[in-house]
């Protein structure tokens, strides 16, 4: 079984932190719910600072497979 948590709404500043905290306390993935700001941007910053977690998106709601070409 895997368990995943969320950065919520983690400040910018913190969000290297914070991953890292998440990643030793031995949660497997991360995920970023989409409330005030961009969802996919947070992950690449914890994806940065770990090594292992799983990084992923939730919350994102009304959006095409074409968002993520977008994003990029």
């Amino acid at each position: 079984m895997l368990i995943e948590t969320t950065l919520g709404d983690v400040p910018w500043s913190d969000i290297s932190a914070v991953s890292g905290a998440i990643e030793r306390v031995g949660f497997d993935g991360i995920g970023t719910p989409e409330l005030k700001a961009d969802p996919f941007l947070p992950l690449v910053v914890a994806a940065a600072a770990t090594a292992g977690l799983r990084e992923g998106r939730l919350g994102v709601a009304g959006r095409g497979p074409g968002a993520g070409c977008w994003m990029a």
